[in-house]
């Protein structure tokens, strides 16, 4: 389970990376989504 947690963390971090990296708004929510999870 934690694999495949940390597994949806990277392909969220690509997608953030992709399409978003200019959004400092969507980069802290993201990082705070994996604080959450990472907690």
């Amino acid at each position: 389970m934690l694999n495949f947690s940390n597994n949806l963390i990277y392909i969220l971090i690509l997608v953030n990376v992709e399409y978003m990296h200019n959004d400092l708004l969507y980069n802290k929510f993201l990082y705070t989504f994996v604080f959450f999870i990472d907690e």
